[in-house]
C-alpha cells in the first residue's frame, strides 16, 4: 500500500501550474476587447493557458491511483461536495435569470 501522507512535488508543482493556467485564461478574456493587438495577445495566451484544465484532471486522477478506499463513501462524498452544490446554484440560477 503506498502512503498517502507523503506529498510529491512534481505533482503539487503541476497542480499549481495548472492553476496559474485557468486563472490566467479566465482574466485574459476581459482584455480581449479593444484594440486589434489585445485582441491578438488575449487569444494567444488563452490558447497556450488552455492546457490548464486538462493538466488539473489528470493530477487529480494520478493522485487518486494506488490508494485503497471503499467506493460507497467515495461517492456519498463526491455526491455532497459537486452533486449538492451543483443543484443549489442551478436553482438560484434559474430564479435569477
Amino acid at each position: 500500500m503506498v502512503n498517502i501522507n507523503k506529498r510529491i512535488l512534481y505533482l503539487d508543482q503541476l497542480r499549481s501550474l495548472a492553476i496559474i493556467c485557468v486563472i490566467v485564461g479566465h482574466v485574459c478574456t476581459f482584455f480581449g476587447e479593444g484594440s486589434y493587438t489585445n485582441w491578438i495577445v488575449s487569444t494567444s495566451l488563452i490558447s497556450i493557458v488552455r492546457i490548464g484544465v486538462p493538466l488539473f484532471l489528470m493530477v487529480s486522477g494520478a493522485l487518486l491511483l494506488n490508494r485503497v478506499f471503499d467506493m460507497k463513501i467515495f461517492f456519498k462524498k463526491r455526491v455532497r461536495s459537486v452533486v449538492v452544490p451543483f443543484i443549489c446554484w442551478t436553482v438560484i440560477f434559474s430564479v435569477l435569470v
